[in-house]
């Protein structure tokens, strides 16, 4: 943010498929991320911005700047994201 002059922070959430595999992102370059929950219920991963019901407890919260990847057979596993501070790409 410094090196391109920003000054609001960017916050990012976003699910991705190929038709395989889910990739579902909670990002943020502050500590205020949008928010992204997941379950798994009667066979199927169920990925939400919020939860649907007030069965609270069955929903996990994806972790501040990680990646929840959800496969063909519905393993789940959750991941830190790139840092940025880490990536010599130019964006």
């Amino acid at each position: 943010m410094q090196t391109r002059g920003a000054t609001a922070p960017f916050r990012f959430t976003a699910c991705l498929s190929n038709g395989n595999s889910i990739c579902a992102i909670r990002h943020a370059s502050d500590d205020k991320p949008p928010s992204l929950y997941w379950r798994k219920r009667n066979g199927h991963v169920i990925i939400v911005s919020e939860p649907l019901d007030m069965e609270s407890e069955s929903w996990k919260a994806v972790a501040q700047n990680h990646t929840l990847h959800v496969g063909r057979d519905f393993n789940v596993c959750e991941e830190p994201t790139i840092s940025t501070n880490s990536w010599n790409g130019v964006a």
